[in-house]
C-alpha cells in the first residue's frame, strides 16, 4: 500500500511528510501509516507495514546502490549487534530502503574512511526528510549524502551470506 501525506512544513518542526503544493508528494510504501500520521514521524525510527520497528540508530549503514538509468537509490541497514536487534528482526535484520526518481544533490565521504575503526563506520546520525522539497539526508559517521526522491519503499530482508 502506498502512503502520500501532505504538509508544507518540515518533518519533526510540525507534522507528517508532505510536500510543496507544485510537488506532489513522496509516496510512502512499506511504512505503517500510523507511523506516517505521527507528528514526530521520521526515518530514523519508524514501524514497517508489518509491525517490525526500524532504528537507524540501532543498525549499521551497510551502503548504498545508486542506479541513474531509472534513477534509483537504495540504501540497506542492518541489525548486527544481538543487544539491540528486536527479537521480531532476527530472521530479517536488514532494512532496504528503495527511492525512485532520484536525484543527488551532494555526496561526501570522509578522506579518512579507511582510517575509522571499522567497528564505528557504519553509525548512523540522521535519516532527515524535508516535506517541502521531497529531499532526504543521511549523515553517518564518515559518509554525508543529500538527495530528493519521488516514492520510497521499505521492505526488511535476511543477510546474504558472504
Amino acid at each position: 500500500m502506498a502512503l502520500s501525506m501532505r504538509n508544507s512544513e518540515p518533518v519533526g518542526a510540525s507534522g507528517p511528510p508532505s510536500a510543496a503544493a507544485d510537488q506532489a508528494p513522496v509516496a510512502f510504501t512499506g511504512v505503517a501509516a500510523a507511523s506516517l500520521v505521527r507528528r514526530d514521524f521520521t526515518l530514523y525510527e519508524f514501524q514497517t507495514e508489518a509491525g517490525m520497528w526500524v532504528r537507524l540508530h540501532d543498525m549499521r549503514f551497510i551502503g548504498f546502490d545508486y542506479q541513474v538509468q531509472i534513477p534509483t537509490l537504495t540504501l540497506r541497514f542492518v541489525y548486527d549487534d544481538p543487544q539491540w536487534t528486536p527479537p521480531e528482526a532476527r530472521a530479517t535484520p536488514v532494512a532496504v530502503l528503495s527511492f525512485r526518481e532520484v536525484l543527488v544533490h551532494a555526496w561526501e565521504d570522509d578522506d579518512d574512511l579507511l582510517g575509522t575503526p571499522i567497528e564505528v563506520r557504519g553509525q548512523v546520525g540522521a535519516l532527515d526528510y524535508l516535506s517541502s522539497s521531497n529531499e532526504f539526508s543521511l549523515n553517518t559517521v564518515n559518509t554525508r549524502l543529500r538527495f530528493s526522491a519521488r516514492s520510497l519503499e521499505v521492505h526488511l530482508e535476511p543477510v546474504e551470506d558472504a
